[in-house]
């Protein structure tokens, strides 16, 4: 291999490089010998940084992932030069500065040739690389995550502003206020920040409503309200702005055939953007002649059984994927994996498009499968809790009486093994009421699985016409 590999640490204002003209030596105690010898270039963020990575003249950037708006301007720098460019996540390469190189030291040298090793180590392998999404899906993704910040903040400051309307106008403390189909801001905010494009109609309005409170101050607002207000109507106008900006990504050509999927499903523009971000292309989960990915296997018992491998990634991929861990006699334990960002969005859309009553629930075949076992998982954990814990009370109670202490040392054995939701419960104090409030959570999480499971299958019925 004749690449000439540039490997980069990144940091805020710039990063450390060492280039590597052939594969390192495999052993710790060369390893150490070459990291000597090496020599280390500091590239600072700016225009002599940029010349000077261009004057190593690399044919591969490999670089760590620690934060996205640090390295961006450099693989732009990149891409624009026909550089190809490996991402090394961060845990792969805080185990392998250990396994693969044997060192403890931490420090922006030893990460940078670490990853010029890593890259030697397994460059055959693009599963041991973070996959880098296309400008047109990298850009949906950083649309929707400025999208989901900009929205937690407004509702810090739209819940900041209603306890101090609970004091200054506690008749409308609860009011709810969205910007306009055109982009104008929110008319009671507006109100409330004094702003000149609040609608003359809902001033009018608003003004003799607030003269009839019993908090009127014919001085108006204190200023630090207007201010909050004020700033909660320009962060609405750009969620607005974002907003369409998302709209016009989505039209994009590309992902027209994934829309019809989502469609049946009743997901929204935002969950759709961030499922879209995560996955895209399909693809990557079928076979090269685009069939799903299905592994047969024969146990020594002669039985066969199918294993959907694709499906299990997609899954993975979106936060439904599972992962046991055990060990000799200990029990494993089964536990969710994949991206956090996705996990919440399906949440979400269970809580808002399945779980939510008849008239705002989704209301086609796939609704109606959807909400069936949403109630039936809801109402089968909620039985086996009650069951467990009225049997827990009576044996508690029957080991009181007669003393016994082997009983209730089982019976702690017992309750520790038990979910971690459930141990919140009071075992004297259960209530069929706190079981189900307790595991409804889990029942959203069953069905958002399922969820993506009917996903996973339309879109593979689109891609097999």
């Amino acid at each position: 291999m004749e690449n000439r590999i540039i490997a980069f640490d990144a940091g805020e204002n710039g990063g450390v490089a060492c280039v590597f003209n052939a594969e390192p030596p495999r052993s710790y105690e060369a390893r150490r010998r070459a990291f000597v010898k090496t020599k280390f270039h500091n590239l600072e963020t700016n225009k002599e940084g940029f010349k000077k990575l261009l004057k190593l003249a690399p044919n591969v950037f490999v670089v760590e992932p620690t934060g996205m708006h640090y390295i961006r301007p450099w693989l732009d720098l990149c891409w624009e030069n026909n550089v190809e460019v490996r991402l090394v996540h961060n845990s792969e390469l805080e185990t392998y500065r250990r396994n693969g190189c044997g060192w403890e030291e931490k420090d922006d040298p030893h990460d940078a040739f670490a990853l010029g090793c890593y890259y030697y180590d397994y460059w055959r392998e693009p599963s041991r690389f973070i996959a880098i999404k296309d400008p047109e899906t990298y850009q949906l993704r950083d649309t929707i995550l400025r999208l989901n910040a900009l929205a937690k903040d407004c509702t810090t400051r739209r819940n900041r502003i209603t306890s101090y309307l609970a004091q200054y106008f506690p008749e409308q403390k609860d009011r709810i206020s969205n910007c306009g189909a055109k982009g104008n801001p929110p008319p009671f905010y507006a109100w409330i920040a004094d702003r000149s494009d609040c609608p003359k109609r809902e001033r009018t309005a608003l003004d003799k409503q607030y003269r009839e409170s019993v908090a009127f101050n014919p001085e108006g607002f204190p200023y630090f309200l207007q201010r909050q207000a004020d700033q909660l109507c320009e962060m609405e106008i750009d969620q607005f702005v974002l907003d369409r900006e998302l709209e016009q990504l989505l039209d994009h050509p590309r992902y027209r055939r994934y829309h019809a999927s989502f469609d049946k499903l009743g997901m929204g523009k935002r969950i759709r953007a961030t499922l879209l971000s995560q996955f895209y292309p399909f693809e990557t989960f079928l076979t090269p002649d685009g069939k799903e990915i299905v592994d047969r296997i024969r146990y020594p018992n002669g039985k066969r059984t199918k294993h959907y491998i694709g499906r299990n990634r997609f899954m993975a991929c979106l936060g439904m994927g599972c992962k046991s861990r055990s060990s000799g006699k200990k029990d494993g334990k089964v536990k969710k994996t994949g991206s956090a960002l996705c996990k919440n969005v399906l949440w979400l859309w269970v809580f808002s498009r399945i779980e939510v009553s008849k008239r705002a629930a989704l209301k086609n075949e796939y609704g109606q499968k959807l909400r069936a076992f949403f109630q039936s998982e809801k109402k089968e954990l909620s039985n086996d809790a009650g069951e467990i814990f009225k049997t827990i009370e009576k044996i508690r109670s029957e080991a009181e009486e007669i003393g016994s202490k082997k009983i209730l040392e089982l019976l702690v054995e017992l309750y520790d093994n038990l979910p971690r939701r459930l141990k919140r419960l009071d075992l004297n104090k259960v209530t069929q009421a706190k079981v189900k409030e307790l595991l409804l959570p889990l029942a959203r999480e069953r069905t958002a699985a399922l969820g993506v499971k009917m996903l996973y299958r339309l879109l593979l019925a689109e891609f097999n016409r």
